[in-house]
């Protein structure tokens, strides 16, 4: 009997303990963000983990981007293909001044670096895998609202605040 007794205290011991650590690690996974946020003096680039990214006002949070089209920061276009690829995934490491960027393709592998200049972000394609079977990179294509003034030939659109 005392040996039953023993074995049901220690299965209710091992019940709570169990209970807790599932607690600590849902309370844990709740921690991680699903989203990349950089902000300038005016504007914010937010990018989720399928490398969707929106473009924020960051003074009154208006979107900039088009709600019902998808916008990348980068898309593949591979010889054997005439489909433009977006990311499947996208995974960062926060830096001081900005994020490193690995971008995961069907068949490639791409890391920016984004540069966080006070005004403005820069974006650096620093490393492309199996880069002979693409044809082209293609930053965007950005679907956005700003429609004051457009530069099609060197692909922007821009009113009297910002540049995209």
């Amino acid at each position: 009997m005392t040996q039953q007794l023993i074995k049901v205290e220690f299965h209710q011991v091992f019940m709570k303990i169990s209970m807790f650590i599932l607690a600590v690690l849902v309370s844990l996974s709740s921690c991680v963000t699903d989203e990349l946020k950089i902000s300038t003096d005016n504007l914010s680039l937010l990018l989720d983990k399928s490398g969707r990214l929106v473009y924020q006002n960051a003074k009154n949070n208006d979107i900039y981007t088009i709600a019902d089209t998808s916008s990348y920061l980068l898309c593949l276009k591979r010889f054997d293909s005439e489909i433009l690829e977006s990311p499947l995934n996208v995974s960062w490491k926060e830096k001081e001044n900005g994020a490193i960027l690995t971008l995961d393709f069907a068949q490639n592998r791409a890391e920016i670096h984004l540069n966080n200049k006070g005004n403005y972000l820069t974006a650096e394609l620093t490393n492309l895998s199996n880069e002979e079977e693409i044809e082209k990179v293609i930053w965007g294509p950005y679907h956005v609202s700003l429609s004051d003034k457009i530069g099609k030939s060197i692909g922007i659109v821009y009113n009297n605040e910002f540049a995209i």
